[in-house]
C-alpha cells in the first residue's frame, strides 16, 4: 500500500496564512487555507492506487464535512514540524511501502509530481522530493523510516531544504530531486494560482490591489 500523509491545520481565524495580512483579512485567510487544502486534495485524488490520510493540528468541524470525511483522519503529534513529520510517518510506514509527505498549501504538486516522487521510491531511491522556491520543500517520498530527515532543522526558513539533503548525504541516502514548485504564503505567491482555474480569482485579488 502507498499512502499520502497530507499535513493541513486547522483553520481557525488568526492562525492560518497569517503572511497574507494586510491584502486578506482573517476570515479571507481561512477561506484561502481551505481552498487550498481542497485544491490539495483533489490532486491527490487523481492518484489512482493511493490512500490519502488527513494529519491535522486539532479537530475542527470543517473535518467532518464533505470532502475531508470521505479521508481518514489523525492528529499531528510532536512539538515541531520535523516531530509531527516523523510521527506520521513512523505510523504510516509500518504498513505502507511508501509514503508522501505533502503540504496542504501546495496544490501546484500536481498528480503526475506525486506518480514521480512514488516511482522514484519503487525504484529504489530512499527519498524523493519536491523543492519549494521558498527554500523548504513541498512533498517528501519515503520508503523506510529515516527519522534524521526531520531532527535538527531550522523549520520555517529558507534553509529547510538544503538542510534535508545534507541530512539525507550525512547517513547516505540515495534520492531524487523534482522540480520545485512554489507553497502560497505571501501575498505575491498568488499569482502562481492564476493556472488553477479553481483558484485564479485569488490571484485577481491580488492583481486588483
Amino acid at each position: 500500500m502507498r499512502q499520502i500523509l497530507l499535513f493541513a491545520k486547522a483553520p481557525d481565524l488568526g492562525r492560518v496564512k497569517t503572511r497574507m495580512a494586510p491584502l486578506l483579512n482573517q476570515e479571507q485567510c481561512c477561506q484561502l487555507h481551505v481552498d487550498l487544502l481542497r485544491a490539495t486534495l483533489n490532486n491527490c485524488q487523481q492518484v489512482s492506487g493511493i490512500e490519502t490520510v488527513l494529519w491535522v493540528s486539532a479537530t475542527h468541524d470543517l473535518f467532518k464535512t464533505r470532502p475531508y470525511s470521505l479521508f481518514n483522519l489523525d492528529v499531528q503529534r510532536g512539538k515541531d514540524l520535523g516531530q509531527k513529520m516523523s510521527f506520521a510517518c513512523q505510523q504510516a510506514l509500518r504498513d505502507c511501502e511508501a509514503i508522501l509527505l505533502l503540504g496542504a498549501d501546495c496544490p501546484l504538486v500536481s498528480a503526475d509530481l506525486i506518480e514521480q516522487a512514488f516511482e522514484a521510491v519503487a525504484q529504489g531511491h530512499d527519498m524523493a522530493i519536491v523543492p519549494a522556491n521558498d527554500g523548504g520543500y513541498a512533498a517528501m517520498a519515503l520508503r523506510a523510516e529515516q527519522p534524521t530527515l526531520f531532527e535538527g532543522l531550522d523549520w520555517g526558513s529558507d534553509q529547510v531544504f538544503k538542510q534535508t539533503l545534507a541530512a539525507a548525504d550525512a547517513v547516505g541516502l540515495s534520492y531524487r530531486v523534482l522540480p520545485s514548485v512554489p507553497d502560497i504564503d505571501r501575498p505575491e505567491d498568488l499569482l502562481e494560482l492564476k493556472a488553477i482555474p479553481s483558484l485564479a480569482f485569488w490571484a485577481n485579488a491580488y492583481l486588483n490591489t
